[in-house]
């Protein structure tokens, strides 16, 4: 009797594990959020720039990007100009420099076979970029020099965000920017346009 028992238990307990192992399973959640840590570099201005960056699907095709870049930086410069052996002219400042970007962009991805928000795209956005340089003389000459830039730049993009396992990606981008508003401390300048790279390491969720 007590035999009997165990093998109908035991059979019962296969017959459950059959079902859950034949139960369909479900399709892998859409990650169409991405969170992004990057740096960037554009053509005639200083250094690389690190950002934070997240992206939101909108369409199939379609994303929305928003991003951040925040730099800072001090140093000492100067030069000695030697007239002759007996008579050196000695010129020294401190600086403090710091940039603030702020940029939007539209994003056309070119397959919608691959998973959301990975592939070749095309990028479309406005950039408003801040530049704040302040200097002081401390030999050879006395006085500061105070200078703020900001610039408002439509941007084009082309670029690929590769999938790096389910969830990590890397994006990497060329592009070009044209600096239509260049309205320093005083002026107002002319646009420049100007190459830009970058690639961002995203978490995608």
């Amino acid at each position: 009797m007590h035999l009997r028992a165990i093998l109908n238990s035991a059979a019962a307990l296969l017959i459950v594990q059959a079902a859950h192992a034949q139960a369909p399973v479900g399709p892998t959640p859409a990650r169409t959020h991405h969170v992004k840590l990057g740096l960037h570099a554009t053509s005639g201005k200083v250094g690389l720039l690190p950002t934070l960056a997240y992206e939101a699907q909108l369409t199939s095709r379609f994303t929305l990007e928003a991003s951040a870049g925040y730099k800072a930086y001090a140093g000492v410069s100067g030069y000695d100009y030697v007239a002759r052996p007996d008579s050196v002219y000695s010129y020294r400042s401190n600086y403090r420099q710091r940039q603030v970007v702020a940029t939007v962009h539209g994003r056309y991805y070119f397959s919608s076979q691959h998973p959301a928000q990975i592939g070749w795209y095309a990028g479309l956005g406005l950039q408003g970029h801040y530049y704040d340089s302040h200097t002081t003389v401390t030999a050879g000459g006395s006085g500061e020099v105070r200078t703020r830039r900001f610039t408002l730049s439509p941007q084009l993009r082309l670029g690929r965000q590769w999938a790096l396992g389910q969830r990590l990606s890397l994006d990497t981008y060329l592009g070009l920017q044209q600096d239509v508003l260049y309205r320093t401390t005083a002026l107002l300048s002319p646009g420049f346009l100007r190459a830009s790279a970058g690639l961002q390491l995203g978490y995608r969720f």
